[in-house]
């Protein structure tokens, strides 16, 4: 577990790219990009967090639906949105339900 002293680690939390900073908790890496940024002289190795440390690690798509967090993806909403629509035949077209 590291904590930034200088400058900013991006760091992969849920798909997003989260800013750790100075300000920011320690948080854990693989150990050899720990020991990295520590050579460095941008991290320093802390033993005890001060509160739940993210981790760089993607979160199952399970879960997040088990919590009822999951969102669709925004091609599934654009997709409702065209059929929730009421879009019309271009002209000249008819489909198959149209009257005669």
């Amino acid at each position: 577990m590291i904590k930034m002293i200088k400058g900013t680690y991006g760091l992969l939390l849920n798909g997003v790219v989260e800013a750790m900073t100075p300000s920011s908790d320690p948080f854990t890496l693989p150990e050899a990009r720990e020991a990295e940024l520590v050579a460095a002289g941008v991290a320093v190795k802390v033993e005890t967090p001060a509160a739940p440390a993210p981790q760089a690690v993607e979160e199952a798509p399970e879960a997040a639906l088990e919590a009822g967090e999951a969102e669709q993806p925004k091609a599934a909403q654009r997709g409702k949105k065209k059929r929730d629509s009421g879009a019309q035949q271009p002209a000249g077209e008819e489909s198959e339900d149209a009257p005669l």
